[in-house]
C-alpha cells in the first residue's frame, strides 16, 4: 500500500472521453481528489457501475473525480481507450477516463488490481 501522506504522483495522461490529455495540474485545488483505479472488463467495476454514478451526481461538486485504466489491451482489448469512451458516454459518467497506457502511473500508486480507489486531500496528501 501507498504510505499515507504521499503527494499526489503527477501525471499527464489521454482522456479517453475528451480524446485530450489530462494533467495532475487541472485537479482543483480547493477539492479533494479521488483517483481510481478501473477498467473495463472488471466484474467488481462493473457491479459498482451504479455507485460511481451515484458518487459522481452526490459528490461531483465537491471532489474531483478521475478514473484511470492502466489494462494491457493486447490482453484485454475491451479496455481499450475506444472501448473506455463508449462506456462512459453511455453510463454518463463526466469525470475523466484516464488511460495509463505506460502502467507508469499505477505503479507508482503501488495500484494492482480494480477497483482500487486513493483519496488526496486538498494539499494533495494520500488520505
Amino acid at each position: 500500500m501507498l504510505e499515507l501522506g504521499s503527494s499526489l504522483e503527477e501525471f499527464k495522461l489521454l482522456n479517453t472521453v475528451s480524446g485530450n490529455d489530462f494533467s495532475s495540474s487541472e485537479l482543483d485545488e480547493a477539492k479533494p481528489s479521488l483517483i481510481m483505479f478501473i477498467c473495463n472488463h472488471c466484474p467488481y467495476v462493473i457491479h459498482y457501475h451504479e455507485e460511481l454514478k451515484k458518487m459522481n451526481s452526490d459528490f461531483g461538486d465537491r471532489i474531483d473525480f478521475v478514473a484511470i485504466s492502466s489494462n494491457d489491451i493486447i490482453n484485454y482489448p475491451q479496455d481499450g481507450p475506444e472501448q473506455m469512451k463508449e462506456l462512459f458516454l453511455k453510463l454518463g459518467l463526466s469525470f475523466p477516463y484516464l488511460f495509463d497506457e505506460t502502467q507508469d502511473i499505477a505503479k507508482a500508486l503501488k495500484a494492482e488490481c480494480t477497483p482500487e480507489f486513493y483519496l488526496y486531500d486538498n494539499n494533495d496528501k494520500l488520505v
